[in-house]
């Protein structure tokens, strides 16, 4: 009997200790600490380890210590034509998507910026998500779309309005 109440005791005791586990810390950076704007949108964290947040004022790159901002007058052109960026998302390949109001990027380690996927100017680039296969698929105005990086090759999957049935009053 005593055996078993030890039992009882100890397995609760070490169930509180993992239960409780260590301190979580939360801190919060914002404007002041160097991010582009107190709005973000989305994040992610990348395979080197990098944090990214997507905000309404550009796309910002986090290594622990700064903040690394890209904005769309501070790279040209080519690069987001918006600030305002809606959906991040990060390939097999390591390689970084940017979704925003204006257009699907993918970031170029060697240029370091965000590059114009050409085809999707102007379309507002949601719900990114990376697959398997290396494609990556994303909403562009209720139009669900395919993109195959190695082949530059979009297909339309899905247009919910299309398939939407009208509501009646």
């Amino acid at each position: 009997m005593r055996e078993t109440i030890l039992l009882i005791y100890l397995l609760v005791s070490f169930s509180l200790k993992s239960a409780l586990g260590q301190p979580h810390y939360f801190i919060n950076y914002s404007i002041d600490d160097g991010l582009s704007s107190n709005t973000v949108s989305c994040s992610l964290q990348d395979k080197k380890g990098f944090m990214w947040f997507g905000t309404v004022d550009g796309v910002n790159r986090f290594d622990g210590y700064t903040f690394k901002v890209y904005r769309q007058q501070e790279y040209g052109p080519d690069g987001t034509s918006s600030n305002n960026i809606i959906s991040l998302c990060e390939d097999r390949e390591g390689t970084l998507w940017v979704g925003s109001e204006n257009g699907l990027y993918r970031y170029n380690d060697t240029l370091e910026r965000p590059v114009l996927i050409a085809a999707t100017r102007n379309k507002g680039i949601t719900n990114l998500q990376a697959a398997g296969d290396g494609s990556v698929w994303f909403m562009a105005h209720s139009t669900a779309f395919r993109y195959d990086p190695r082949k530059k090759s979009f297909r339309r999957i899905i247009a919910l309005a299309d398939s939407m049935p009208l509501l009646s009053a």
